[in-house]
């Protein structure tokens, strides 16, 4: 019995393409921000903004790696939808 996934009909689809790029920005420019306006009254540039600024570091990795295990094209053979669930 297939089931038929109301995603997978071509209305229903994201063009990633009009989004990429102001994702991609945003996503540097949080970071950026972070290293550029750390707020004094957390601590010095050093100490506390470090573990911030690897958590930001985990997430741009992790938002790459979710971005690539979704995309569509180029298509990949050993890219399957259900390593999606090893990113959440």
């Amino acid at each position: 019995m297939a089931y038929s996934f109301p995603w997978k009909d071509p209305k229903n689809r994201l063009d990633f393409a009009v989004i990429r790029r102001p994702i991609d920005a945003l996503v540097r420019s949080v970071e950026a921000q972070v290293q550029r306006a750390w707020p004094t009254d957390l601590g010095g540039a050093g100490g506390r903004q470090l573990p911030f600024a690897w958590m930001l570091k985990t997430a741009r990795w992790t938002h790459n790696a979710t971005r690539y295990l979704l995309a569509d094209m180029p298509p990949d053979a050993a890219r399957r939808l259900e390593f999606t669930v090893a990113a959440r």
